[in-house]
């Protein structure tokens, strides 16, 4: 097998595990590394399958639900609740 093919299989296992693991997890921070591990297994699948062009778009989406993310984070954070 080809190096884009192992990606594409570890993308698949990555997704699947991520999501089993925000299904049946009882913490937040344990949910945080299911959402990690489907947002990984997303990357390298549009690597492997998309190109560049996929890619780059999956990153920049990456990145503005991670800022959006982290100012409600923030906010709550301050807020003090």
């Amino acid at each position: 097998m080809r190096s884009d093919a192992y990606a594409y299989v570890l993308g698949i296992v990555a997704m699947v595990a991520g999501v089993a693991i925000l299904a049946f997890s009882s913490s937040r921070l344990i949910d945080y590394f299911g959402g990690a591990a489907v947002l990984g297994g997303l990357g390298a699948t549009a690597w492997a399958s998309g190109g560049a062009s996929l890619l780059k778009k999956y990153t920049a989406a990456v990145l503005i639900a991670g800022l959006i993310g982290g100012a409600l984070v923030l906010i709550k954070l301050m807020s003090g609740r």
